[in-house]
């Protein structure tokens, strides 16, 4: 279901299928350990904090993309790879909060200019506080980079428009 919705909107793009099978795996994951807070501290305890680098490996939760950035990370400039991988949790001024993580993946894509898959996986949707952000990622798509926004609810992925 996944991989329909992602091939149907971006039917001809290099990084369509590193999109599907990271969600893939992710939902997967999700199942498996309940809830979107466990996951998410499974995702960022395998990640290189300071440089906010997971190595893809078939054990990984993210699996085999040769790399993949996570955000929240500590903001040190680390290796860029051609996927991202943004968390948020919440609302409100914590490292994890919607905002917060919006603004390190825009600083993310300033820095990482080849990225070519952006998921930014989230347990609420603010379309105020998208709106931020909009115009950067808007340019970003433009440029040919893949935007993946997706709802967490329970044990649940969902692909939504922005």
């Amino acid at each position: 279901m996944i991989g329909n919705a992602i091939r149907q909107k971006f039917p001809d793009s290099r990084g369509t299928e590193v999109a599907i099978s990271l969600l893939e795996r992710l939902q997967e994951a999700l199942r498996h350990c309940g809830d979107y807070q466990s996951l998410s501290q499974e995702i960022l305890t395998g990640t290189d904090i300071d440089s906010g680098l997971t190595e893809g490996n078939s054990d990984s939760l993210l699996g085999r993309h040769g790399g993949c950035n996570v955000i929240p990370s500590s903001g040190e400039d680390g290796q860029c790879c051609d996927l991202v991988l943004a968390l948020a949790r919440g609302k409100g001024k914590g490292e994890q909060s919607f905002k917060n993580v919006l603004r390190k993946l825009r600083e993310h894509l300033i820095h990482c200019k080849g990225t070519q898959v952006a998921v930014l996986l989230s347990d609420r949707w603010a379309p105020e506080e998208f709106e931020e952000s909009r115009m950067d990622i808007e340019g970003h798509v433009r440029q040919g980079m893949i935007f993946i926004p997706v709802l967490v609810t329970e044990t649940s992925l969902t692909i939504f428009s922005t």
